[in-house]
């Protein structure tokens, strides 16, 4: 039998007390959910793209803007400006 001990977020816990369950429970849940259906209980995959199609920022157009302003400031023809909320 093994030990594991974890820090679990607020965020988790919040959840896992929202539904009723403590942090135990909940990870019974999932280890006892693994070894009825001898797999993990929802889909892994790994994503390969550090944005996803429905992320409007790294939308084509915008990419294209963003390098656009990335040359001109780096060649001496862009506006260093502040932030606004800082």
């Amino acid at each position: 039998m093994s030990e594991v001990t974890i820090k679990i977020d607020d965020e988790a816990d919040k959840l896992f007390n929202d539904l009723g369950l403590d942090f135990n429970t909940a990870i019974n849940i999932f280890l006892r959910t693994s070894i009825n259906t001898q797999s993990i209980p929802f889909k892994i995959k790994k994503n390969k793209q550090l944005y996803t199609d429905n992320d409007n920022f790294y939308n084509e157009e915008n990419i294209k803007f963003l390098k656009k302003g990335y040359l001109e400031l780096k060649s001496g023809l862009g506006h260093k400006r502040e932030l606004l909320n800082e």
